[in-house]
């Protein structure tokens, strides 16, 4: 079975693979046994049977009788119920993976100094190093977007298995949000917008955007935790068409006991269920955290939060970084804190997600000696830059001197990662500006 993004394959040994386009091995059974099948059988179970059909050597657990089993273009394996409500999936969606090459990229946002714009994408390789840029956006007139009146997430929003961008821009009277489709080239066709809210009923300066799948219908979405002037806070999702266009927000988790500002949001399918969920960090007093868990639902919105993981003296919430990917390769997303000791120390720890959306006790899986590197002259953004199945941190690092470097993290089978890998630099000051590069990502803000 082939999709855009992905190949599954019942190999002659009795393993059922899911291959990306790079040709590496994202998931697998792990079964052996000449002659096996795969079926959905008539409880809606996924399973692998020997030979014999005398038994299952391997099953997803799912329960949806007359349901559907499908790869979807962007990769993913997943268990539909007869009411295409999506209950288990493979996860294995490359993520921001600008030109289908199976590959996690980086796209930032460029400002020149003339008041023009630009995009470029840095593409991963098969050995996880960041190659040089590329324009994926020819520079702009001056002046014709305005990057202070914009907030931009990227995710495959029309479901092709090629992210793109969506960027909601404040106008005058009125908040348009926008879709760059990308290319296969790794370059964005021209934008074009799907929604208005005027500035009566929608304000853009009290949303927050992420981006994930919210239905499970096989296309990202928009989410905004917005903040209202009596400082409730509601969750709205835009829901993603075919087009890669977006419909009037739905409202869904509101809440009058939140503050938006001790929180530190990222998104992810936390329990597996093919839909994407939401997880905050919150800031409580005496250095006490949770992570809070909000689960997405059928409809594309949020169901009431729980807490996935509590620790009464973590710390120092300020200086933990928070960010999301699937580090363990078992199809959950997990969440990984960057700790910015101190004393000079960097320290990540992964939070690997329990089948329930709940998360185990950080384990640090990097450490960084003093002396060795500054977070805050990171930019950072995880992807699997080597296209093994495991998310990587990527990141450019801006030297004092005015030069650029990018860093690349990859993450080892268990889930820790490998010594830093150097890839793409420069050596003149000046040549490439780290303060004018804005790179776009699952989150903004």
């Amino acid at each position: 079975m082939f999709t855009a993004s992905a190949k599954l394959t019942m190999k002659a040994d009795g393993n059922l693979v899911i291959t990306s386009n790079a040709g590496k091995t994202l998931w697998s059974t792990g079964t052996t046994g000449a002659g096996a099948t795969a079926l959905l059988d008539a409880t809606g179970n996924l399973v692998v049977r020997n030979a014999a059909d005398t038994a299952n050597l391997w099953e997803a657990k799912t329960s949806a009788a007359g349901g559907t089993a499908a790869l979807t273009d962007r990769g993913s394996l997943t268990v539909y119920t007869a009411q295409g409500v999506s209950q288990w999936s493979s996860g294995t969606v490359v993520r921001n993976d600008f030109n289908g090459d199976g590959f996690a990229d980086m796209s930032n946002w460029y400002v020149h100094s003339d008041g023009t714009d630009a995009m470029h994408l840095f593409e991963g390789t098969t050995d996880g190093s960041i190659a040089a840029p590329h324009s994926s956006m020819a520079r702009t007139a001056t002046d014709e977007w305005d990057f202070n009146a914009m907030k931009q997430v990227s995710g495959d929003f029309n479901g092709d298995g090629i992210s793109d961008v969506a960027v909601m821009r404040k106008y005058a009277t009125e908040t348009k949000l926008w879709t760059f489709l990308g290319k296969p080239n790794g370059a964005f066709q021209a934008p074009f917008a799907t929604w208005t809210g005027p500035i009566a009923s929608w304000q853009w300066e009290r949303a927050v955007l992420h981006s994930g799948d919210s239905n499970g219908d096989g296309r990202d979405d928009v989410i905004a935790w917005y903040e209202y002037s009596d400082a409730s806070d509601a969750l709205f999702t835009f829901v993603a068409n075919a087009q890669g266009g977006f419909g009037t927000p739905v409202k869904s988790w509101t809440s009058t006991s939140w503050t938006r500002a001790m929180g530190k949001t990222v998104t992810g399918d936390y329990n597996g269920d093919g839909r994407d969920d939401i997880a905050v960090f919150y800031d409580y007093a005496g250095g006490a955290i949770k992570v809070w868990t909000f689960l997405g639902q059928p409809n594309g919105g949020y169901a009431a939060p729980f807490a996935g993981f509590t620790h009464d003296g973590w710390g120092d919430w300020a200086i933990t970084h928070v960010h999301s990917g699937d580090f363990d390769a078992d199809g959950r997303d997990d969440v990984l804190f960057w700790f910015d000791h101190p004393d000079g120390r960097d320290i990540a720890y992964v939070l690997e997600s329990n089948a329930d959306g709940t998360f185990v006790a950080p384990r640090a899986a990097l450490t960084i000696p003093a002396g060795s590197l500054t977070y805050g002259s990171m930019k950072t953004v995880v992807g699997d830059y080597n296209g093994d199945g495991r998310g990587d941190i990527g990141a450019m690092y801006g030297y004092t001197n005015g030069t650029v470097k990018m860093f690349t993290w990859l993450t080892k089978p268990d889930a820790t990662f490998d010594p830093v890998k150097v890839s793409w630099s420069t050596t003149t000051a000046g040549a490439w500006s780290y303060a004018s590069t804005h790179f776009i990502d699952r989150h903004h803000g």
